[in-house]
């Protein structure tokens, strides 16, 4: 039989997040796993420290948006968020 899950303040973790400049919660013991997420994980191990040698110098803003440039150019991701595109999808605004 499966562990119940409980969802409480004290089962999860807090991390500060510097891309985005604010606290995220974690729940503890949540892994992704799945294939897609592991190759694009061992892609970014290879790419990484070329994309921060590219990046380096400027202010934290600019150094951020670099990343994230140089992420795109890649192809690291889509660039948006699937929140963003959920909203888009399936939010009806008035």
């Amino acid at each position: 039989m499966a562990k119940q899950i409980k969802h409480d303040a004290f089962n999860n973790r807090v991390y500060y997040k510097p891309a985005l400049r604010r606290p995220i919660i974690r729940s503890k013991g949540v892994t992704r796993t799945s294939v897609k997420v592991m190759e694009r994980s061992e892609m970014f191990k290879k790419v990484a420290p070329e994309m921060v040698i590219a990046c380096r110098g400027q202010p934290w803003p600019a150094f951020v948006a670099c990343l994230k440039d140089q992420a795109r150019a890649k192809g690291l991701g889509t660039g948006m968020s699937k929140t963003s595109e959920y909203r888009k999808r399936f939010w009806k605004h008035k």
